[in-house]
C-alpha cells in the first residue's frame, strides 16, 4: 500500500486546452518518469506502457481497444513506482 506523505513537493503544469495530436503526443513523451497509463476516452478505455523511450498503447495488442487519441481524452492517469500524475 502506498503511504502518502505530506511533506512532498506537489506541483501544476498547464497544457492547452485544446492540444493538437503533435503537441500531445510530443508532451506524454516527455513524461519519462512513468512507467504506465490509464486512459477513459469517448470509445473505451486505454492502457499504456512506456519502454523505450516510447509508449505502447493497449490497441497495439488488443483489437478492441481504440487508439489514444488526444480529442477523446476525458481523464489520463500516468503512475510510476513514486508517483501520479492525473490530467
Amino acid at each position: 500500500m502506498r503511504k502518502l506523505e505530506t511533506n512532498q513537493l506537489w506541483t501544476c503544469e498547464q497544457i492547452a486546452a485544446s492540444p493538437t495530436e503533435a503537441s500531445f503526443d510530443a508532451w506524454l513523451i516527455m513524461q519519462t518518469g512513468y512507467a504506465f497509463a490509464l486512459a477513459h476516452a469517448d470509445d473505451g478505455v486505454i492502457w499504456g506502457a512506456f519502454t523505450n523511450r516510447q509508449w505502447a498503447w493497449s490497441s497495439g495488442v488488443a483489437p478492441a481497444s481504440p487508439e489514444l487519441r488526444a480529442d477523446a481524452i476525458q481523464q489520463l492517469r500516468l503512475f510510476s513506482a513514486n508517483a501520479e500524475l492525473f490530467l
